[in-house]
């Protein structure tokens, strides 16, 4: 069975873009994630204790400003030059969205209840791109999440929503796929939220931003290949069909003893689980079984993720400054610490309550002559 999961990296390398390897592999894994739980929801082929599994792989995207979030989504899914233009895969877009916008709302208009569709209804079956989704980046900043909205938790994990309204009851399923971006923040992982999403973690080094700049700059007249781009969207539609052979899914034993072996919680199993079923969907590495094992190319990206998430825990805004301080070899000046930081979006206010907090938890220490320098700890595992 063709690789689609090679075809579309092949493509984005040939369009003279940087990281290929790094980024689409996670896009890629999602898709095939995406279209077995279609699939599954459709045939109830595979189970787990008795109920039909949700397998979405939704991709949370952490990385400063500039640092390729959008860039990888419109690959995918805007523009005439998008990947799953016309593929068979229902795709959707939109710069920003609330959480009434994403799950739908009830209201009375005229003495009447009115139904408006949010975007999981609307785009049922979807892979949707948002750049900035404001309900989701807000209540993972929270540190409880109190204010979040279970029929947003809801869409995202089962894909069933349930929501209580005044003006009546909202409830359907969804198999909506969401792509989405933000910032770098303090984010609770241990909330409903945190355990929904894949994560991508990307803070720049100097030698990254050079490499994106280098890219841009190659980038210039170099057109999609319409015929490559043709073929990988003809070979959607026949891996959707071949799907339609699984008739069971298996587990090779050296994926739970990878679990083991890296203390994963049983929530997260499920995040690892959806990778790799993402991954052997894409790859075509199945028939009417699909047997899910583990080779060199997968654990890489499954060790990453966990780096990514253990990053997220301990403050991935904390990781900027520690990033820029080694550059630096440990040690810089203040007001220098804050101009880099201004790259990374933060102002000298935001910058401040950093390094106070850095300083806090002994990461950091001030120097008399206002150098500020990483711990002994820190510097002692620089590597």
């Amino acid at each position: 069975m063709t690789n689609v999961h090679e075809l579309i990296l092949n493509e984005l390398a040939n369009s003279k873009a940087c990281h290929v390897d790094r980024f689409p592999p996670w896009y890629n894994f999602s898709i095939g994630a995406h279209l077995f739980n279609i699939h599954n929801k459709t045939t109830h082929t595979y189970f787990e204790a008795r109920r039909i599994p949700d397998t979405r792989l939704h991709i949370l995207f952490v990385a400063p400003p500039g640092g390729e979030k959008t860039f990888w989504q419109e690959q995918y899914l805007r523009g005439e030059q998008a990947l799953l233009l016309d593929s068979g895969i229902d795709t959707g877009w939109t710069g920003t969205l609330t959480e009434a916008g994403f799950v739908g709302t009830i209201r009375f208009e005229e003495g009447e209840s009115k139904t408006t569709p949010g975007l999981c209804m609307r785009k049922q079956n979807a892979i949707v791109g948002i750049e900035e989704f404001a309900a989701v980046s807000e209540a993972m900043r929270a540190e409880y999440a109190k204010t979040l909205d279970p029929a947003l938790l809801s869409a995202l994990d089962s894909g069933f929503v349930y929501k209580d309204l005044a003006a009546g009851p909202l409830e359907y399923e969804t198999h909506l796929t969401l792509w989405t971006g933000t910032q770098p923040a303090r984010f609770d992982l241990r909330g409903g939220m945190g355990r929904r999403f894949l994560f991508i973690y990307f803070i720049p080094t100097v030698k990254d931003w050079r490499e994106i700049t280098e890219a841009r700059r190659r980038s210039k007249n170099i057109k999609y290949n319409p015929i490559q781009t043709d073929v990988i969207r003809k070979e959607l539609p026949r891996l959707i069909q071949q799907l339609k052979t699984i008739e069971r899914v298996e587990w090779d034993l050296d994926v739970y003893k990878f679990y083991d072996e890296m203390k994963f919680l049983p929530y997260e199993e499920q995040l690892y689980d959806r990778i790799l079923i993402g991954y052997h969907v894409m790859t075509g590495r199945f028939d009417s079984v699909l047997y899910i094992k583990l080779d060199d190319y997968i654990l890489t990206f499954l060790k990453k993720e966990a780096y990514y998430r253990d990053t997220i825990r301990r403050g991935s805004e904390f990781a900027e400054v520690l990033l820029i301080l080694r550059e630096h070899g440990g040690k810089m000046p203040l007001f220098e610490l804050k101009d880099e930081l201004l790259a990374f979006g933060k102002d000298w206010q935001q910058s401040a309550k950093l390094l106070d907090d850095l300083t806090h938890i002994r990461a950091i220490k001030r120097t008399p002559d206002n150098f500020i320098e990483l711990s002994v700890q820190l510097r002692e595992n620089q590597g």
